[in-house]
């Protein structure tokens, strides 16, 4: 058996990927269109809770991207403020193509172009034809990850950019990727989300993709896996990507020191309690986050929803909120932080063209009943 675990749950880089492939094929229309000269009119966005394989996402559409393209994969660490937005669109161009930008100087980078472009009173859209110019030879494609925690003002400058760059003839496309906040960033930025991206949310995982994405790693070393332990690992997982990736980890180790070539009901027995702690301390790491009156009102919320037969609208949980608010004798009005504060808890979330919220994952439920302090019985 290969010694190197190909399992490495967090860092955005499973063995495979698994159940992905309408969202693939719409992201990689759009960074086509523009390899082939023809961008479309919309950005990508990518959406949902954490741990479902939107970073996996990311680096699969940036290996698929041929050499011609010059493509670049950030966080909002790079995005500080928007000047960086100019200056990562800047760099994309390289040494050669700066240097067409300001034939002057003899050596040329970001820094010293605008420094140049400053002092001659030279502003970036008056240098958006000639950008354009150079994309129709090298296509530019923009990946960002995290992009819910993008300031406001720099998420709008990014999305300008986009959109003022193809108005001039750019072949150049932007792909985001965020938590679902990134669905209500445009409306409190000013700008039309539905309208500006193609967008594909991410959630858990069929129980075909589940399976695929353990059984065809372990299956290139020959490792078989029971129909028993499939079925235990998906009603184990829910089809959490992050938490299939975890179990992967640990079945792999197992086998290696193990010998073995089937993975049994006894392998998965074996490794269950590490695979558990790990996942009461991701749910504990959340769960901390609620405090004081918080807690109990988040508490009521989850044994009401749990006692439902589905899930409620968004509306309808707002005011499920609302009425635990005037309980506590606090102010009704802020109902919609309390939402928004589950949403960052990855407690639930919402599809656009969905009315009913989604639990993000069924067994942090699960663990905020189990632990619930007395007050909120």
């Amino acid at each position: 058996m290969h010694p190197d675990n190909p399992f490495r749950p967090g860092s955005g880089k499973p063995p495979h990927l698994a159940g992905r492939k309408d969202e693939l094929d719409a992201m990689m229309g759009l960074v086509n269109a523009a390899l082939a000269g023809k961008p479309r009119h919309q950005d990508g966005a990518i959406y949902g809770p954490r741990g479902c394989g939107k970073t996996a996402l990311l680096h699969t559409i940036k290996d698929r991207i041929p050499d011609i393209a010059r493509h670049v994969l950030l966080t909002p660490s790079d995005l500080k403020n928007e000047d960086d937005v100019e200056a990562q669109i800047l760099k994309s161009l390289g040494a050669r193509a700066l240097s067409r930008l300001l034939p002057e100087e003899t050596e040329i980078n970001v820094q010293v172009l605008r420094g140049v472009w400053k002092r001659q009173g030279i502003e970036f859209s008056d240098k958006r034809g000639e950008i354009a110019a150079h994309t129709k030879k090298h296509p530019f494609i923009l990946l960002l990850d995290e992009a819910h925690k993008l300031p406001l003002n720099v998420y709008e400058k990014l999305v300008h950019e986009s959109l003022a760059l193809r108005a001039v003839g750019a072949c150049v496309t932007f792909i985001l990727a965020g938590k679902p906040q990134l669905t209500s960033m445009g409306t409190r930025a000013g700008v039309s989300f539905s309208e500006r991206f193609l967008h594909q949310d991410i959630g858990l995982l069929s129980q075909e993709s589940t399976s695929e994405a353990l059984v065809v790693p372990f299956g290139r070393e020959g490792i078989g896996i029971s129909g028993a332990v499939l079925q235990a690992l998906f009603e184990d997982t829910h089809g959490y990507a992050y938490y299939v990736q975890l179990w992967g980890e640990g079945l792999w180790e197992f086998c290696r020191e193990h010998s073995l070539r089937h993975i049994d009901v006894q392998a998965v027995d074996s490794i269950q309690p590490s695979v558990r702690r790990e996942r009461e301390r991701a749910y504990q790491e959340r769960y901390s986050a609620w405090t004081g009156e918080d807690l109990h009102l988040f508490e009521r919320i989850n044994q009401q929803l749990r006692a439902m037969d589905g899930l409620p609208s968004k509306r309808r949980l707002e005011q499920m909120i609302e009425t635990e608010l005037k309980a506590q004798r606090r102010t009704p009005h802020s109902f919609s932080d309390i939402y928004h504060k589950m949403v960052e808890s990855d407690y639930v979330w919402q599809r656009i063209g969905n009315r009913s919220v989604t639990f993000c994952i069924p067994s942090f439920s699960d663990f905020i009943e189990a632990n619930r302090s007395g007050v909120a019985a």
